[in-house]
C-alpha cells in the first residue's frame, strides 16, 4: 500500500512545519505552546471544515480530562502568534457553541516521498491499571467502519459557561463548574478462572472515554462491543438527535436529525444492524417504540404509547417495562410483543412496594431482574428482585438496601448483575456487582464520579458501557465591574466540587465553602 503525507503547510507568509514542530513567519520561528501547535495543525488539516470541540479534545488531549477553558487559552495563543483578530479574522473563525475552523488559503509543502506500508491497522489503546503496575491492550478498528466514518462530519458540542454568584457590590465569587457528562466508559473485565474458589469478576478493569460532551444523556453498546449509539443535545433549544460512534474512534454518524424530542431505552439488534429506541416527540407525546437501520434508513414505528425504559427478551421479539396505575393503587411489570398483540401483566404489587423503572431481562430469557421498594415499605430504600417469566413468582435477590437504583444489566453468563446505585441519598451513583447465587453485593469502582442511567455489556462480557459524570468546580474571585480580571483561588480535583454546594464571605474577609474529600462532604 502506498501512502504520502505533506510535512508542512504554507498560508500567506507563514509556514507550519509539522515534522519539526515549528511555526515560521518569513523564515523566523514564532513561539507557540505545544498544545496550541497541535490545535493549529488539526485546524489547518481540517481544510476549512468546522472542527467541533469534541474533536479537538480527542485529537489534542487524547485520554485526558481537561477543562473547556483550555480551548480558549490555546486559541488565544494561536491568534497572538498569527496576529489574528477575533472581530476581523484572517485565519481562525470561532463558531460560538460549536467549534473552530481555519479559513486561510493553505498550500501543502514538502510532500513526503511515497512510503510502502506492508500492513496497516487503525488502533486505539486502553490503559489497564492494577495497583502501581500499568499494562496496555491494543484493539483493532475494522476497516469498513473506519472508511464509513472518515467521510462524515462530527457532532457539535455545546459551549461551556461559568456560573456567577454575587457576594457584594464590589466583589463576585465565580465558580467554574464543568459538570462534564462523559459517554463515557468502556470497562474491560478480565475474569480469572479458578476451579475451587468463587472469584469476583471485576478484579481488573480499564476505563476508556468515548466522548467529551456535556450533553449526552443515554447510550448503548452494540453486542460485538464495536459500536455505540447515544442521544446528543446539539443546541441551546433542547434539540436532540441520535448518533452512532465507534469504540475505536473515528467520526460519528447522525442516525436521527435534531428535533424537540427525547430518546431512551436504546438497544441494538443481535446482528448490530438495527437500533431500537423509545422516542417522545411532537407526533408521539405519549411515546413510541421505533427501529432504525444503523447505517442509513427511515425510522419505523413499532408500538405506540411506550414511554418507559424497556428491556428486550434475548430474541428481541418482546420487551418488558414497569408501569404504575394510580387508580388501581398498583405497580406492574408488563410484557409486550415488539410489533403487535395485547400487553401481558407479568406481576403486580401495591404502589407502596412499587417496581422501579428499568427492569432487565436475563440472557436465558427465564427471569427479569427489577428494583422495587423494600418490603418494609420505606420510600427511601430499594432492593433487587427476580421475577420468573414462566409463573410470575417474585424472589428477593438481595436484602442489601440501596438508597436508590438507577439502572441494572445482566452479566452475559447470567451469574450476576451490574447495578448503578447509591447507598444513601447523599452519595454518588456508583457501579455495583450483585451475585445471583447468594445475593452478595460488592462495589466495582469506588471513585468520585457519578454514573447515569446508561448501562449494558457486550456479548463477550469483556466490555461495559456506562454514562459517567465528572464534576470539576473551582472558586474564582474578581471585581464585579471587571470580571475579566477574576483570579482562580482554588485548584480542586475532579469530584471535590469546591463551593458548588455553598460558599460565602466570612467577617474577616475569608471564604468559607463546602467540598468533598474521599466522597465525604466537609467545610
Amino acid at each position: 500500500m502506498q501512502t504520502s503525507r505533506p510535512k508542512a503547510y504554507q498560508f500567506d507568509n507563514f509556514i507550519l512545519d509539522v515534522g519539526n514542530r515549528e511555526l515560521l513567519r518569513d523564515s523566523e520561528a514564532v513561539p507557540l505552546p505545544a498544545k496550541a501547535f497541535d490545535m493549529l495543525v488539526t485546524l489547518v488539516e481540517g481544510g476549512g471544515r468546522l472542527i467541533s470541540k469534541d474533536d479537538l479534545f480527542r485529537r489534542v488531549w487524547p485520554d485526558q480530562i481537561v477543562e473547556e477553558s483550555n480551548l480558549t487559552v490555546q486559541v488565544s495563543a494561536i491568534r497572538k502568534a498569527l496576529g489574528d483578530r477575533t472581530n476581523s479574522p484572517q485565519y481562525l473563525v470561532t463558531v460560538p457553541g460549536h467549534g473552530y475552523k481555519f479559513i486561510g488559503k493553505v498550500t501543502n509543502l514538502n510532500v513526503a516521498a511515497e512510503e510502502t506500508v506492508i500492513e496497516q491497522h487503525s488502533v486505539s489503546r486502553v490503559t489497564i491499571e492494577t495497583g502501581d503496575a500499568i499494562d496496555k491492550l491494543v484493539l483493532t478498528n475494522p476497516d469498513q467502519i473506519k472508511e464509513r466514518y472518515e467521510s462524515l462530519t462530527p457532532a457539535l458540542s455545546k459551549q461551556n459557561t461559568l456560573g456567577l454568584r454575587p457576594v457584594s457590590s464590589h466583589r463576585w465569587l465565580l465558580i467554574g463548574t464543568g459538570a462534564v457528562v462523559l459517554l463515557a466508559v468502556v470497562v474491560v473485565f478480565y475474569r480469572q478462572v479458578r476451579s475451587n474458589a468463587a472469584v469476583f469478576p471485576f478484579e481488573r478493569i480499564a476505563f476508556k472515554r468515548l466522548t467529551n460532551s456535556r450533553t449526552v444523556r443515554d447510550a448503548v453498546l452494540s453486542p460485538d462491543g464495536k459500536l455505540f449509539a447515544y442521544e446528543y443535545t446539539a443546541s441551546e433549544g433542547w434539540q436532540r438527535g441520535l448518533w452512532l460512534g465507534h469504540v475505536d474512534g473515528g467520526e460519528s454518524i447522525q442516525l436521527i436529525p435534531d428535533a424537540a424530542a427525547s430518546y431512551s431505552s436504546m438497544s441494538f439488534s443481535r446482528d448490530s444492524g438495527s437500533l431500537y429506541f423509545v422516542a417522545i416527540n411532537r407526533d408521539n407525546p405519549s411515546g413510541a417504540l421505533f427501529r432504525v437501520p444503523v447505517f442509513g434508513g427511515v425510522p419505523e414505528k413499532l408500538r405506540a404509547g411506550i414511554n418507559a425504559r424497556v428491556s428486550f427478551s434475548p430474541d428481541m421479539k418482546s420487551f418488558v417495562y414497569a408501569k404504575d396505575d394510580a387508580k388501581q393503587n398498583s405497580s406492574s411489570l408488563i410484557i409486550e410483543n415488539t410489533t403487535s398483540g395485547p400487553p401481558t401483566v407479568l406481576a403486580t404489587r401495591a404502589t407502596a412496594l412499587a417496581f422501579s423503572p428499568g427492569p432487565a431481562w436475563s440472557p436465558d430469557g427465564a427471569k427479569i431482574a427489577v428494583c422495587a421498594i423494600n418490603q418494609a415499605g420505606s420510600a427511601s430504600g430499594r432492593e433487587l428482585f427476580l421475577v420468573s417469566v414462566a409463573d410470575s413468582q417474585i424472589t428477593q435477590l438481595t436484602k442489601h438496601n440501596f438508597g436508590s437504583i438507577r439502572s441494572l444489566t445482566w452479566l452475559k453468563d447470567g451469574s450476576g448483575l451490574v447495578v448503578v446505585a447509591k447507598e444513601d441519598p447523599a452519595s454518588n451513583q456508583q457501579l455495583w456487582y450483585v451475585s445471583v447465587a447468594d445475593g452478595a453485593v460488592r462495589s466495582i469502582n469506588p471513585d468520585s464520579y457519578d454514573y447515569g442511567g446508561a448501562l449494558n455489556i457486550s456479548d463477550d462480557g469483556n466490555s461495559l458501557l456506562a454514562l459517567q459524570t465528572q464534576t470539576l468546580a473551582n472558586i474564582w474571585v474578581g471585581p464585579a465591574d471587571h470580571l475579566d480580571q477574576a483570579k482562580r483561588i482554588t485548584y480542586g480535583s475532579i469530584g471535590r466540587r469546591e463551593g458548588l454546594y455553598g460558599l460565602d464571605w466570612t467577617p474577616d474577609d475569608h471564604i468559607a465553602f463546602a467540598a468533598f474529600e474521599d466522597r465525604n462532604e466537609m467545610l
